[in-house]
């Protein structure tokens, strides 16, 4: 699949592993929008490369991976975050503002979010609401 895909769009290096892609090109980041049961392996092994790394939602299918995969990019000083393009909407800034003004009493453990459809537009919430069994 890569390398058609580099065919149809004249990319002249493509990979069929990440140990490749890791060693030969060296990126500074690697987002990975892989099925959740590869997130853990895949953003270790990222990780360990030197590389920041952005992970798509779910972030990890348990708290101990989660944690190990903290620990690992905490002790190589690189970024690790999770896929939720809504961190910069006005209601999670002023949640960090909150807490780090000290509206928990401490730091946060774990945060869940919960991310709802916007049904106020109509081209949006038509196909959903059109649908019973969505």
């Amino acid at each position: 699949m890569a390398e058609q895909l580099a065919e149809r769009l004249g990319i002249r290096h493509f990979y069929d592993d990440v140990e490749s892609l890791l060693r030969v090109c060296r990126p500074d980041v690697v987002h990975i929008t892989m099925p959740p049961q590869s997130h853990f392996a895949l953003a270790k092994q990222c990780l360990k490369a030197g590389c920041h790394v952005y992970v798509e939602k779910p972030f990890k299918l348990s708290s101990s991976e989660a944690r190990e995969l903290i620990r690992t990019a905490e002790a190589s000083g690189l970024k690790l975050t999770v896929g939720h393009e809504t961190q910069f909407m006005p209601i999670a800034v002023e949640m960090r503002r909150l807490i780090r003004a000290g509206y928990l009493g401490g730091a946060p453990v774990h945060m869940e979010s919960i991310y709802c459809y916007q049904f106020n537009d109509e081209r949006y919430a038509k196909a959903l609401l059109g649908d019973r069994n969505h």
